[in-house]
């Protein structure tokens, strides 16, 4: 694959995976609301530091499992109900816009690395990504796998950017916008199709292993 269709997938995974009301996603809602524009910026740029990070370990834990034609089929089917244990979480989540006082730290930035930093999901949603993506095309250089987090970060960026601005925008609308009937039930249902689109490609046969 090239490096802009890695990259592109990636951003655009990171986009969709990012619209869950997470920490960093409330940490840049509250400070928009309460503080403006400039400080959720700034937590959004530490927010996404840790997908680079994430996304790149998720790239080097699967190029050592890659070469294993079973094992890579075996998580290649393990990622249909990966991504439907992720999307039905996402239709069930109780959203908030409440941010725990105990967690903030003091600079915006590390505010925002922090609340990245303390996001589990990460490295298995990454890795997860790329056994998905296994059956389209193949992240092994090291240049492409530096594209594939790089576009994570840039996806999950971009929409931190879009979501600060909506808040400055539309204040007194943002609690009904992003509530579980919209954002939520939309990512949840989008991972469900990603887990459907994967059980007819495999089991059509266009897998590469």
């Amino acid at each position: 694959a090239t490096l802009a269709i890695v990259f592109f997938a990636s951003a655009l995974l990171s986009f969709i995976g990012s619209m869950h009301i997470g920490l960093v996603n409330l940490a840049v809602i509250r400070s928009a609301l309460q503080e403006g524009f400039r400080p959720a910026l700034k937590i959004s740029i530490g927010g996404v530091l840790p997908e680079i990070l994430y996304s790149f370990l998720a790239c080097l834990l699967f190029r050592q499992i890659h070469s294993d034609s079973i094992l890579l089929l075996t998580l290649n089917w393990l990622s249909i109900p990966f991504f439907l244990i992720l999307g039905i979480y996402q239709l069930r989540i109780e959203s908030s816009l409440q941010v725990d006082q105990k967690n903030q730290v003091r600079g915006k930035i590390s505010t925002g690395v922090y609340f990245g930093m303390m996001n589990p999901q990460l490295l298995p949603f990454w890795f997860g990504v790329l056994v998905y993506m296994n059956s389209y095309f193949t992240i092994s250089s090291i240049t492409q796998q530096l594209a594939f987090s790089i576009g994570s970060a840039v996806g999950a960026f971009i929409l931190l950017y879009l979501l600060a601005k909506l808040v400055i925008h539309r204040k007194s609308e943002i609690r009904n916008l992003f509530s579980k009937y919209q954002v939520d039930r939309f990512i949840g249902w989008t991972f469900i199709l990603l887990a459907l689109i994967k059980t007819c490609t495999l089991l059509s046969g266009q897998h590469f292993h």
